[in-house]
């Protein structure tokens, strides 16, 4: 529908100028150019030589939406059966340069010859490399020059078409030479009837469209980058033919710049000859003559007549051209093309130093230390700078000119700031900037970040997809562009806030929400953050500045906190990526890479800080990791690995370990949770003092540490198993007591899984049924229930059928009791033996199964050629053989066939005996291969299972360790079957948790420990004391880790 409106308005548009300038033949629209089976489209309209060029800039601008460009090159020159492969080279390679830079629109005469062909491949090589390429190629060819023109006439009232137009293979032959060059976007074709006048028709054309588009395209940040009321261009002729001559002459009466490459061909070679000619007869005080002239000309292009109509005129447009060669440039085949051209344009463009300068970074045409030194020079001047020096000094992160420009007084430590963090490109050297203004700041930076000016710098990376996805991933209701723009201040960061609480999860509160609740837009908007750092490092990651998140991360006070939740935050922006952005992950893969990359390196920062703080005070090292941090949401660093899913490298640290051993022993002090929401602006005002550490009981808290809650239970539980055992010992046709209280037990059982489950710590149910999952001991809990439940169900009707799930369901719940020995070093790995062993036996017993149905059949097949018996033939195929493994041979079997020696000579004796023969053949067959080398080949896995696994038996336990207090730190006080008394408060959860109003995105929180442990209660000081020493050993540390970071780049 859109398309529709915007093919409306155009042909409007061009219907509209077309009759303005009296022009009746209407052709216009989209052409496609096949040549050689290759398709390409282009735009095309055919105009009058006297249309207005405003008419044609407007088309090019707002209909065919043809970029501003920096720089606009024409390309002349034209000569039937000319090579110019060279020279179109050199200039592909430096327009192709160019192009990466900046946009540029390059303008041809859109015939199919050499050197256009050229330039035509570069553009359409660029367009496949880069989708993001914005330079256009324009192409200015004469109607009447054109050959199957007639397919691109349009209906005259309409005007409008779609052509095909056909490009044969030699479009270089000498008939063959005005076909259209397919590679063009755009195509304005100019209908003239004077065919004898066509090259001063164009140059005109040319001159005059040119200076419209380049006054036009010259907005007043233009003038303020520049320095300049117009877009720079310039004229290329590269060989060229007596036309090219007529042109240029055409556009030096405008005062436009021409490049003249010398020795490219007949018409440049011919005119560099003439410039050089007459340097010479002005050195020897004489002038170059008509005759002179026409005589280079007849020699040049083979022609004898110098008296000829068309050389008198190209003579008097050659001194045309000597009276403006002050306009006109000349490039040697010696020179270097790309650097002589940049020279040209600071020459014809460049008034003074400045403008030169701003010429030279609009073109990239300096490096960063050639940039700075000259931004150092001009910043260091008394005179005072424009903006767009001060922009480039910030944007190219140029730390000398800053410094100078902060030092003059012409910029304000606050005024960098904005810039270098409102930058779209986040290079090495901004970083380096910002990191030096940083320090600079110092204590100011908490008077610069207020929440007004956080907000401005989220908003600043809105059309960033990354930044899209991580704060409106799950907020429908915003989804679209508009309606964020239509969010107000409050609202943008209170949803920040709440996305980045609802990433971390386990009532991690919105750090921006309740400000805004309590205080009002305008008082909240200009408060000062209590932790900046920590909120540009949030920012950095979710806006995708992941090389400035390290350089921020090295200036926390908690890096292992802050690696640990950068890494949780951009696993969930991963996960939002692959599952409702899978088209977006398959378009940008090196952009999803780069999340998984600084990820990784995240992970391993935490890791290598904690190795080295642990190496140097392991002690203090394990307080430092429970110490509360109000920075991070009052948790600390053990509740966020504690809480993790994928902190495996930290899990099975022995700094880590420790913790997790106070945290069972229950050695740690925990305090009452705050109910009411808690300011997390000004979190040095809730900072838990010292008397809330200490309640007054502790015997509560010793009742609910993990150790006890797991003892507690298990004694519950084999309470259970006596109980279940005396219930099937006593099984009857009646329900009895000793069972309804089983199947009470059991119910409470299902009522803690359930509870289990909404415990879980992730966001979606089916994430939380995922994740209860994977815990083999739950699986061995509902597979119980399940199957006690339909026992108990079938117990009315077949009562056999009950009584013997029962009985398998007790060696379910009996086996649930292996779960006791995962708090033992020495047992708990042998668990994950005896799974990898089940894997390993499923295998073996697969391939046994193929040799045991083999030899089965062919022994029954043999011995029992006349039993029929489905029965008797299962046995012997699959009960016989299997026992066999274990010794019984079955040697005094009834039934088999014994042969009659009362005739020898009958061959049924023989045949008889053959099969007895053949039989134990057969079974020794077997015995060899399934005893001695299949049972061997088991034992041999087995053991090389065990001694893989038995290397790992500290980093298994460790993780079953960690497990068990990560389950046992959640349960409730109240054992089995009495928590069945609690269902009240179970539904009031569940009901929480399907209608929680969006505020926190929490499930359960579990225990987060704090600094203290009893027996340092005396010795408070002195642990305060030691914990600011790490802080500091920690921003020394952060500042002296190597981060490779080479495949990470900003996006």
């Amino acid at each position: 529908m859109m398309l529709q409106m915007q093919e409306n308005a155009e042909q409007t548009f061009i219907n509209d100028i077309l009759a303005q300038a009296g022009f009746r033949s209407r052709s216009f629209g989209n052409v496609t150019l096949r040549q050689s089976n290759s398709y390409y489209t282009a735009k095309y309209i055919r105009v009058p030589a006297h249309i207005r060029s405003e008419h044609i800039y407007k088309l090019l601008h707002e209909h065919w939406q043809v970029l501003h460009p920096a720089l606009i090159i024409s390309i002349l020159g034209q000569y039937k059966d000319q090579d110019q492969s060279y020279w179109g080279n050199r200039l592909c390679q430096t327009l192709n340069q160019a192009m990466q830079d900046f946009t540029v629109l390059v303008i041809t005469d859109g015939i199919n010859h050499s050197l256009v062909n050229s330039v035509g491949r570069m553009f359409a090589k660029q367009r496949l490399q880069s989708s993001y390429c914005k330079s256009s190629l324009l192409g200015i060819p004469i109607w009447q020059q054109l050959k199957n023109d007639k397919v691109l006439i349009g209906n005259n009232e309409i005007g409008m078409t779609s052509a095909v137009y056909d490009i044969e293979a030699d479009a270089n032959s000498d008939d063959q030479s005005n076909y259209l060059e397919p590679f063009h976007d755009y195509l304005v074709m100019i209908d003239t009837a004077n065919a004898d006048q066509q090259d001063e028709v164009r140059g005109n054309f040319l001159a005059s469209m040119i200076k419209q588009l380049s006054l036009s395209w010259a907005p007043e940040h233009w003038v303020q980058k520049t320095s300049l009321e117009s877009v720079p261009y310039l004229h290329i002729l590269i060989g060229g033919d007596l036309g090219a001559i007529i042109q240029t002459c055409r556009l030096l009466n405008d005062h436009q710049p021409v490049i003249i490459v010398d020795c490219s061909g007949p018409a440049a070679q011919l005119l560099c000859h003439i410039f050089s000619k007459r340097m010479f007869f002005q050195e020897g005080n004489a002038m170059i003559t008509d005759d002179d002239i026409q005589g280079l000309i007849a020699k040049e292009f083979h022609l004898s007549d110098t008296k000829n109509p068309l050389i008198q005129n190209c003579t008097q447009n050659i001194l045309g051209i000597l009276r403006k060669s002050s306009q006109v440039y000349i490039i040697k085949p010696a020179e270097n093309f790309e650097q002589r051209l940049y020279e040209i344009i600071f020459q014809a463009y460049a008034y003074d130093m400045v403008g030169k300068l701003k010429l030279q970074i609009l073109y990239n045409k300096l490096d960063q230390a050639q940039l700075d030194k000259a931004l150092y020079k001009l910043c260091c001047s008394i005179h005072p700078v424009d903006d767009f020096i001060k922009k480039t000094a910030l944007s190219r992160g140029c730390k000398s000119s800053v410094y100078a420009l902060l030092q003059n007084g012409q910029l304000t430590l606050f005024s960098a700031m904005d810039s270098l963090l409102k930058s779209n490109t986040v290079s090495d050297h901004v970083i380096d900037t910002l990191s030096s203004l940083m320090d600079t700041m110092d204590a100011d930076l908490i008077q610069y970040l207020t929440l007004r000016r956080l907000e401005t710098i989220y908003q600043k990376n809105l059309n960033n997809l990354l930044t899209f996805i991580g704060l409106y991933a799950h907020d429908r209701a915003i989804r679209s562009n508009d309606n964020l723009h239509k969010l107000d201040d409050s609202q943008f960061l209170h949803k920040v806030g709440l996305r980045i609480a609802t990433l971390l999860g386990h009532d991690y509160r919105n750090p921006y929400g309740c400000h805004v609740e309590t205080q009002g837009i305008d008082n909240t908007l200009n408060l000062q953050l209590q932790w900046p750092v920590r909120d540009l490092f949030l920012w950095s990651i979710l806006t995708g500045r992941y090389n400035l998140s390290i350089t921020i991360w090295k200036r926390l006070a908690h890096p292992i906190a802050a690696a640990i939740v950068a890494s949780r935050l951009l696993q969930s922006l991963e996960n939002d990526l692959t599952e409702e952005y899978p088209q977006y992950c398959q378009d940008y893969p090196r952009k999803l890479k780069a999340i998984q990359k600084i990820t990784r390196t995240y992970q391993n920062l935490a890791l290598q800080v904690m190795d080295e703080i642990y190496s140097k005070h392991p002690k203090h090292s394990v307080l430092d990791l429970l110490q509360e941090l109000p920075e991070w949401g009052h948790v600390s660093v053990f509740s966020l690995i504690f809480t993790s899913q994928t902190a495996d490298d930290l899990v099975e640290h022995d700094c880590y370990y420790n913790a997790l051993k106070w945290q069972w022993n229950g050695q740690l002090i925990s305090y009452l949770k705050r109910k009411e929401p808690q300011n997390r602006l000004n979190d040095s005002d809730e900072s838990t003092d010292r008397r809330k550490l200490f309640p007054r009981s502790h015997w509560f808290y010793k009742c609910t540490t993990p150790k006890i809650l797991f003892t507690t239970n298990f004694l519950a539980y084999i309470l259970f198993i006596i109980l279940y055992a005396a219930f099937l010992f006593n099984f009857n046709s009646t329900i009895n007591s000793t069972e309804i209280v089983t199947a009470v037990w059991v119910l409470s059982f299902f009522m803690d899984e359930i509870s289990q489950i909404i415990r879980s710590p992730v966001k979606k149910w089916s994430e939380k049924l995922i994740y209860w999952i994977k815990d083999v001991w739950n699986l061995f809990d509902i597979s119980a229930i399940l199957v006690f439940i339909v026992a108990f169900i079938f117990r009315n009707w077949f009562i056999e059928v009950a009584r013997i799930l029962y009985g398998l369901d007790f060696i379910i719940f009996t086996l649930r009791l292996l779960q006791i020995f995962c708090i033992w070093p020495s047992h708990g790995p042998k668990l994950p033996m005896i799974g990898k062993m089940l894997g390993d036996l499923m295998s073996f017993l697969a391939i046994m199964l193929v040799f045991v149905i083999g030899f089965g059949v062919c022994y029954h097949a043999l011995l029992f050629p006349t039993w029929t018996s489905p029965i008797t033939i299962v046995k012997n195929i699959l009960i016989v053989p299997y026992y066999r493994l274990y010794g019984e041979l079955f040697i005094n079997d009834q039934g088999v066939i014994e042969c009659q020696k009362r005739n020898f000579t009958s061959y049924a004796y023989y045949n008889c005996e053959a099969v007895q023969v053949v039989v134990n053949v057969v079974v020794v067959i077997y015995l060899i291969i399934t005893i001695i080398l299949l049972l061997n080949l088991l034992i041999a896995i087995m053991s090389k299972s065990y001694e893989r696994l038995q290397d790992e038996t500290e980093r298994i336990w460790k993780f079953q360790f960690n497990a068990i207090v990560r389950e046992f730190s959640g349960k409730s006080i109240i054992l089995p079957p009495f928590n069945l008394l609690t269902l009240p408060v179970l539904i009031r959860s569940f009901w929480m948790t399907v209608n929680r109003n969006g505020k926190t995105d929490c499930l359960q929180k579990y225990t987060i420990p704090v600094i203290l442990i009893q027996k340092y209660e005396d010795d408070y000081e002195t642990i305060i004391q030691s914990l600011e020493a790490q802080s500091r050993d920690r921003l020394i540390l952060g500042h002296s880790l190597q981060i490779d970071l080479t495949l990470i780049k900003d996006m």
